[in-house]
């Protein structure tokens, strides 16, 4: 199936916000 430029925006937003928070959970978890 075609993937339209705005399904690929939002996926992209989509799956940074989760890597961002990802992130932000182990950086919070390294915290003594």
């Amino acid at each position: 199936f075609e993937v339209t430029v705005e399904f690929q925006g939002a996926l992209l937003a989509y799956y940074t916000q989760w890597e961002n928070d990802a992130v932000e959970c182990q950086l919070g978890n390294l915290d003594p």
